[in-house]
């Protein structure tokens, strides 16, 4: 559950790869880099890294490699709303999963059509979407995709009232949340016991599951747990403090560029009874995946020389 001690050692590990030009263990160390800034919100250089593994990866004859930063493709085109690029890439990934047994690139497939079903409010997708996760059982047999899935499919099940049907997993993943004891995990954990209760204990779920976000580097979870809270809010008539958490939610979604989630933000604002500004996108959203990853190295005193290389 150190997170921060993970993300140095992953630099520091991509780093001396570039140094030394191994350019098969960099596109693997790229993989669990992607992985980080997508749970950063930082999408586009999530997207650089995963082009730019996806591209080392075949140069050095790692398919399976390639084949994970195709999934990590299929799950940024999700989180940006792209739905036919997302549908065409998930199909690629698991033509090729399936044939040679990638369980994680399956499952990162998988989460992907899941998370646009579930923000375009179709629970029962979702949730069949997320039965097909490997591992994603009673007891999730792993750390993997499956078992971080679990806070999604609590909110699916909720929405689909289906919750009794995974119970066992929702109980697995408290457990494991309170054994790491990462303020993420347990922002998460918060989040979904507060979708499975009512009244005080949901308020005080909630408030839970924000004090912890503040504390984690989670800009998307966050944005949603404001945006859950914010409806159980309007529905309880407190319209007031209602709009307080959309309009948190609708910036955060809308500064990370996630638009679907931001649809759902403004139609939950107005029926509140209030309307919503929208952001105008800025130059950095403009720049594509490879300038984005110059303009990183040289942000961090790269040469032009060694940004070309």
């Amino acid at each position: 559950g150190d997170y921060a001690l993970g993300r140095r050692l992953r630099a520091k590990a991509v780093t001396r790869y570039r140094t030394l030009g191994a350019v098969g263990p960099l596109a693997s160390a790229l993989d669990v880099v992607v992985i980080d800034e997508i749970l950063r919100g930082h999408y586009q250089l999530a997207e650089a890294y995963a082009e730019e593994g996806r591209h080392l990866a075949l140069e050095a004859g790692r398919p399976n490699a390639a084949c994970l930063h195709l999934a990590s493709l299929t799950q940024l085109a999700a989180l940006r709303g792209r739905e036919q690029a997302t549908r065409r890439l998930a199909a690629e990934v698991l033509t090729e999963a399936t044939a040679r047994g990638l369980v994680k690139a399956a499952d990162t497939a998988h989460l992907a059509l899941g998370s646009l079903a579930l923000v375009a409010g179709r629970a029962e997708d979702a949730l069949a979407e997320y039965g097909l996760l490997r591992g994603s059982g009673t007891l999730p047999v792993q750390y993997g995709v499956a078992l971080h899935c679990i806070p999604d499919q609590v909110e699916a099940a909720v929405r689909a009232g289906r919750v009794e049907e995974c119970r066992e997993r929702i109980a697995a993943y408290l457990a494991w949340a309170d054994a790491v004891g990462s303020a993420e995990l347990r922002a998460l954990a918060a989040r979904s016991r507060a979708l499975l209760s009512a009244g005080d204990e949901a308020e005080a779920a909630f408030q839970e599951a924000l004090r912890l976000h503040a504390v984690s580097d989670r800009p998307l979870e966050q944005a949603r747990t404001q945006l859950l809270y914010g409806e159980r809010l309007r529905r309880e008539q407190r319209r007031v403090q209602a709009r307080v958490q959309l309009r948190a939610a609708l910036e955060a979604f809308e500064r990370l560029g996630v638009p679907l989630w931001a649809v759902r933000a403004v139609t939950e604002l107005r029926a509140t009874g209030k309307s919503a500004r929208r952001r105008d996108p800025t130059t950095l959203d403009q720049l594509t995946p490879q300038e984005l990853l110059v303009a990183r190295l040289i942000g961090q005193g790269a040469t032009n020389h060694e940004a070309a290389a």
